[in-house]
């Protein structure tokens, strides 16, 4: 909920755990507060390096106490916010299978549904095929379907049709339209969640990109900057 409520309970959130930790020593139920500290430091101030070594410390002192599914939990955010700052892509896609198995057996399907989401980006550029990606897709709204996680299904159809565009398979060359999914009909679908709204302009700027197509490029480009606050950390 601090999350959906910004500012100033997110930052208040953050800062009284890093205080609890300091004076009063580690505990579980302060690694999750710490591990959002990229909302704070990598948003407000761009501060990557900051947040890198915040998590890392996190990350290891919970692993090292046993705590679970908090370190899992921390992990998908370490691989989430910083890892792909300073570590190598591949690394970070481990990270997140190994975040979505500490989750799910934890209880927290939450989070685990959200590690098909992350994992879709760095895969994107390590991934040998394109095929791969689109497998990833497949199994995380499959995920999404059977825990009724409508949110998380949202998302991952994004990147579904951004995939299938990418392999000729919609409608046009370029177009993310087919018979299972319109473009405009998603668009609407997504409501006033921005981070949703910045994966669907981010995903058609690509393909866009791709495709030299300048107008696409521009328009969706444009459509997604309002929505660059709730994306800088990620």
């Amino acid at each position: 909920p601090a999350v959906y409520s910004g500012e100033p309970v997110m930052p208040w959130l953050v800062l009284e755990g890093q205080r609890l930790w300091a004076e009063q020593g580690p505990c579980a139920a302060l690694v999750g507060p710490l591990s959002y500290s990229a909302f704070i430091t990598g948003m407000l101030r761009q501060g990557y390096r900051s947040v890198y070594a915040a998590l890392r410390h996190v990350l290891a002192v919970s692993g090292e106490r046993g705590y679970e599914p908090e370190t899992s939990q921390a992990r998908f955010m370490f691989a989430n916010n910083a890892g792909h700052w300073f570590e190598p892509l591949e690394d970070c896609v481990q990270q997140l299978q190994r975040a979505r198995e500490g989750t799910v057996q934890g209880g927290d399907l939450q989070n685990a549904g959200s590690t098909y989401v992350t994992i879709s980006i760095p895969l994107l550029d390590c991934a040998p095929t394109l095929e791969m990606c689109a497998a990833e897709t497949e199994a995380g709204l499959a995920f999404a379907a059977r825990t009724g996680n409508g949110q998380i299904a949202n998302r991952l159809i994004i990147f579904q049709q951004f995939v299938r565009a990418l392999r000729g398979e919609t409608e046009a060359l370029g177009n993310s339209t087919d018979g299972s999914s319109d473009d405009a009909a998603r668009l609407a679908s997504l409501g006033a969640s921005p981070v949703a709204n910045a994966g669907f302009h981010v995903s058609r700027a690509l393909v866009a990109a791709i495709l030299a197509d300048t107008v696409g490029l521009a328009r969706h480009a444009a459509a997604a900057m309002p929505f660059l606050p709730h994306i800088e950390s990620l």
